[in-house]
């Protein structure tokens, strides 16, 4: 008897650190992955010790709210896009087969969003120039430019809401030098989904976890 409540207090510590630490159940509730996922469905992720890879289905935390999307560019990579089309390091990108690729939503859906991120003066969700994805130690020099395409970025890192092209200091300093590596997500609804086309790539201290199987 001694040694079934010993195990069975062993079993359920083994639980509690596993949901603490490793794994967690997320539910479904918004549209980016319709077809892969639906609203309400249930999926398990892995919350530590996991390597994202592209295509690797991530959540993360973004103004207080949990996301889920699919990871297309890693740290270091070079993302282009042209008439929705995904190259990374000038290699097409197929789509997964569940993508929703056609824009019925049109522009405005990305434009008008409160999160937009202005990667450069004519780019926009379906076409963008080439825009590498930080990483971790990656040196930039600080032209305007550059720093339109990073600034967000920056000023997360430094936490502040410096504005570096008038900030004497950065220009004194005239380079800067990326803290973290960061991941460039998108949902595979690419028609009617708000993801670092928009807001720009994201921190890896912002993921919470990798999807592992779908409950």
């Amino acid at each position: 008897m001694k040694k079934k409540v010993i195990f069975f207090i062993l079993f359920f510590l083994v639980l509690i650190v596993l949901r603490l630490f490793f794994i967690e159940v997320y539910t479904i509730n918004q549209s980016s992955m319709k077809n892969t996922y639906e609203d309400g469905d249930r999926v398990l992720i892995l919350k530590n010790l996991y390597t994202l890879k592209q295509n690797d289905i991530v959540i993360f935390r973004r103004n207080k709210e949990n996301l889920i999307k699919r990871c297309i560019g890693l740290p270091g990579d070079s993302i282009k896009i042209i008439n929705g089309k995904i190259y990374l390091n000038n290699k097409f990108v197929s789509p997964p087969a569940s993508a929703i690729l056609k824009y019925s939503l049109g522009i405005d859906i990305f434009t008008k969003a409160d999160i937009y991120y202005n990667f450069g003066k004519n780019w926009t969700p379906y076409n963008m120039g080439t825009y590498k994805i930080p990483q971790k130690g990656m040196k930039i020099k600080l032209t305007p430019e550059v720093v339109s395409l990073y600034q967000n970025l920056i000023n997360s890192e430094v936490n502040n809401n410096l504005n570096v092209t008038k900030n004497k200091n950065w220009k004194n300093n005239k380079y800067y030098t990326f803290q973290n590596d960061y991941y460039f997500l998108i949902g595979d609804n690419r028609a009617g989904s708000i993801d670092s086309r928009t807001f720009g790539p994201i921190n890896i201290l912002d993921l919470k976890g990798k999807v592992i199987i779908s409950l």
